[in-house]
């Protein structure tokens, strides 16, 4: 008995000729599969692109376990990223605390919080300068942790905006409008300088006008 074959299935066979050798011995192929069970095979193949429905759980497996293991390997990014983050951190404001000890007495004789300034500064240059010379077009680039390293976490444990904060309004409390004036154009001015300074030096290796190349870097730090 014949069956008519329809549209998919004359593409199914056309497929199979090409890519199987099941039609090159037709004879023991038919003799354990009938001509309704490859045609439905066939079409199977051409809806859901696998051999056969006995094996779609294989392939269904298979796939979730690769969707599984790529949620694993970004979880595992993003804790290296949280990790890098909170070491810099660490030792950015281990190094500004040391600075602010230094510059502590010059600070106190003065009446006007010079360490905090420096601090702001210095800061303010490094995540110019290394943000320029380490982007990925870059002579040096550098991978997304070692920036986040650097200009997340050490940059932004080494710098304060609530310290500068804090004594431009205890300067304001004592009554003392021009330091605190002062400070807050300093502050500003000399960083801004700071991060243009340490950009133009950066383009010298690496023509590029941008320093963080992420929204990551340019809003977290």
């Amino acid at each position: 008995m014949s069956y008519p074959l329809q549209p998919p299935a004359i593409i199914g066979r056309l497929f199979f000729a090409h890519h199987t050798s099941v039609t090159a011995t037709p004879k023991r192929y038919k003799a354990f599969v009938t001509e309704p069970e490859r045609q439905i095979t066939m079409l199977y193949y051409l809806v859901t692109g696998m051999r056969s429905p006995k094996t779609a759980w294989i392939t269904r497996l298979m796939t979730s376990a690769n969707f599984d293991l790529l949620q694993i390997r970004g979880r595992t990014r993003q804790t290296m990223s949280y990790l890098w983050v909170m070491v810099g951190s660490a030792l950015g404001g281990l190094l500004r605390y040391a600075i602010s000890r230094l510059m502590l007495s010059f600070d106190v004789n003065i009446g006007f919080p010079i360490g905090t300034v420096l601090i702001n500064v210095i800061g303010s240059f490094v995540i110019g300068y290394f943000g320029t010379l380490t982007l990925h077009s870059g002579k040096y680039p550098a991978s997304d942790n070692v920036r986040l390293f650097v200009m997340v976490g050490i940059c932004g444990g080494f710098t304060t905006f609530s310290s500068f904060s804090l004594q431009t309004f205890d300067l304001i409390r004592s009554d003392a409008w021009g330091r605190a004036l002062a400070n807050i154009a300093l502050s500003v001015m000399l960083c801004l300088t700071a991060v243009a300074v340490g950009h133009r030096l950066a383009q010298h290796w690496v023509p590029e006008i941008a320093i963080a190349e992420t929204d990551e870097e340019e809003y977290t730090g």
